[in-house]
């Protein structure tokens, strides 16, 4: 009988893949589309279905209540959400995986591989900031946001929202100070809806 040893950071890679190919394909069948679609009150899915064919059959216009499209707008902003971390997720996947090759190689010098985990270390520890950042913006009341921590301590926040007061943008620009220790002027916020 074989026995399976999996050490934590291949099970966090692991589960990470797994989670963007879960989200890749989620986007790529449109699910948070057809899930809002199917929040209608008072119809099914066959009636939503049956309804958008007589509209095509027809030939008119689709006319959205508002509703509806503040519906649509937030689909496009959580879209882009969701774009922005597969995205993210596959290139620190491919930055792990460099790393591990160059750490496990034996032919790289005790320096290269001494780099390699020095860079290892940073970037799991920026994906943990990342993270924790994105979850106490959104304790403030925030939809869905990114953080992009970038080497040279300088960092990207995108929220969204329709527009940020200054208040919100200070509140958000403390988070970032205590969370991070980086300075002021190297905190960018933008707001996305």
């Amino acid at each position: 009988m074989y026995s399976l040893v999996i050490n934590k950071k291949t099970f966090y890679i692991i589960s990470a893949s797994i989670l963007g190919i879960c989200l890749l394909a989620a986007g790529f069948l449109n699910l948070p589309g057809k899930l809002a679609k199917t929040s209608q009150p008072g119809k099914t899915v066959h009636q939503i279905s049956a309804d958008s064919q007589k509209t095509k059959a027809v030939n008119e216009p689709l006319i959205l209540n508002t509703d509806q499209t503040e519906t649509a707008s937030n689909n496009q902003g959580s879209q882009f959400f969701i774009e922005y971390r597969l995205d993210r997720e596959r290139s620190n996947g491919r930055q792990v995986e460099t790393l591990h090759e160059i750490i496990d190689n034996p032919s790289s010098s005790s320096q290269t591989r001494q780099a390699a985990q020095e860079k290892l270390l940073f970037l799991s520890e920026k994906l943990a900031r990342e993270g924790e950042l994105e979850h106490l913006i959104s304790a403030r009341g925030f939809r869905d946001s990114t953080v992009c921590l970038e080497e040279n301590n300088k960092i990207t926040v995108i929220v969204q929202a329709t527009s940020l007061s200054a208040q919100d943008e200070e509140g958000i620009r403390q988070l970032v100070i205590w969370g991070t220790g980086v300075e002021e002027q190297n905190i960018i916020i933008l707001a996305k809806d």
